[in-house]
């Protein structure tokens, strides 16, 4: 009889230590959404020599200093089809291709340091 509840004791212990694993292992929810490579964030810039990119006569610079995170965001001004404005800030995000956007789309920009993804809320 011992036996039997020290293998229940085992089993037990052993499942107490493998959901938590199980719940960290799970990707995320948004990463299962409609996403787009994002080649770089950007501040718009007056002077041309300060630029790095020129989109419909406006001047734009890469901003290297935004952290690696996870950010919610929301698109509020398209400058071409690539170069689109993050709202309630000076940040522009530049795709890697056209992204299929609407002004005010949200969404969730992962930003690696140099590059990352935007998924578009459903």
């Amino acid at each position: 009889m011992k036996a039997v509840s020290n293998i229940i004791s085992f089993l037990s212990m052993l499942f107490m230590l493998w959901f938590p694993l199980q719940l960290l292992a799970q990707e995320p929810e948004y990463k299962k959404w409609d996403n787009h490579d994002v080649k770089g964030v950007y501040i718009e810039v007056e002077d041309e020599d300060d630029a790095d990119i020129e989109e419909n006569g406006r001047y734009f610079q890469k901003y290297r200093r935004l952290s690696s995170d996870i950010y919610e965001v929301e698109v509020s001004e398209k400058v071409s089809s690539k170069l689109w404005k993050i709202k309630g800030t000076k940040f522009f995000m530049f795709f890697r291709y056209n992204p299929y956007l609407y002004k005010y789309d949200e969404g969730i920009l992962d930003w690696g340091g140099y590059d990352g993804t935007f998924y578009k809320k459903p």
